[in-house]
């Protein structure tokens, strides 16, 4: 027979510590199953799994995911939104200068509304003509930026004019680039396309080898137009530049190389 008083004992004992004791006054495998935790094994801490933890995990992860580096002139590096669906997109450029682009945007707006346009104007910034486009599969800090920016520098060019006197559709459906044109080659800007397209596949980059036609885009459209005359727009070209393309985002200039 077993002791009764050293069974109420351990009986207290057991309920002061949250289990349940036997008849020698030992807690059974259940309570020390709990009191090590549900779902533990071995003489470990009690678990401690909170949900709040796993939602700031989650948070911070959609965070990171819509979250991309970018290039600051002065070569820092910041955190901003990725907008656009389309991965950055790089090329090289001819920019307008302040007048000239001041020009072209009042042109856009009146074409724009006259022909009751679908898409939205490109805006101020965004007015340029393209010279080579150029694959950068690394982003814009990795080795294809800068053997891009080394080739840019040993170009050799003289400064020359560009001139626009034609507005027409440019590329492929669905969505039309509605464009400022010109009658007329381009000597200048055809050489400086040239040898851009010629020194960059020699350096064993990607390039964008499509014939050069200069236009600048004024906007998107859904229909294909016929050519129309618009007043002629001319600016002397003295540098060209590097840019970075990201969906509703302002152009960032990686480079920006003087003419002679």
């Amino acid at each position: 027979m077993p002791d009764r008083r050293g069974i109420r004992a351990a009986r207290r004992a057991g309920g002061a510590s949250g289990g349940r004791a036997t008849t020698n006054g030992s807690l059974d495998a259940g309570s020390m199953a709990l009191k090590r935790g549900q779902g533990c094994h071995g003489d470990w801490p009690p678990c401690d799994f909170r949900w709040a933890d796993c939602g700031l995990f989650c948070f911070l992860f959609v965070l990171y995911w819509n979250m991309q580096f970018v290039l600051e002139l002065d070569g820092g590096r910041e955190f901003r939104p990725r907008e656009g669906c389309r991965p950055p997109r790089y090329f090289f450029a001819l920019l307008p200068d302040a007048e000239a682009g001041l020009r072209i945007d009042r042109l856009a707006r009146d074409l724009h509304q006259r022909l009751s346009a679908s898409g939205e104007l490109r805006g101020l910034g965004k007015y340029h003509v393209t010279l080579r486009g150029i694959a950068v599969p690394d982003g814009p800090f990795g080795q294809s930026i800068a053997m891009a920016r080394t080739i840019a520098e040993a170009i050799r060019k003289t400064s020359f004019a560009v001139k626009f006197d034609q507005a027409a559709s440019f590329g492929k459906p669905p969505n039309y680039a509605f464009s400022l044109m010109t009658r007329e080659d381009l000597p200048g800007a055809n050489g400086l396309s040239a040898a851009l397209l010629g020194a960059l596949r020699q350096a064993g980059l990607k390039v964008d080898g499509s014939t050069f036609q200069p236009h600048v885009t004024l906007f998107y459209d859904r229909r294909l137009r016929e050519p129309i005359d618009v007043p002629e727009l001319r600016w002397q070209v003295r540098a060209f530049v590097l840019v970075e393309s990201i969906d509703r985002q302002p152009y960032q200039i990686l480079g920006s190389w003087k003419l002679g």
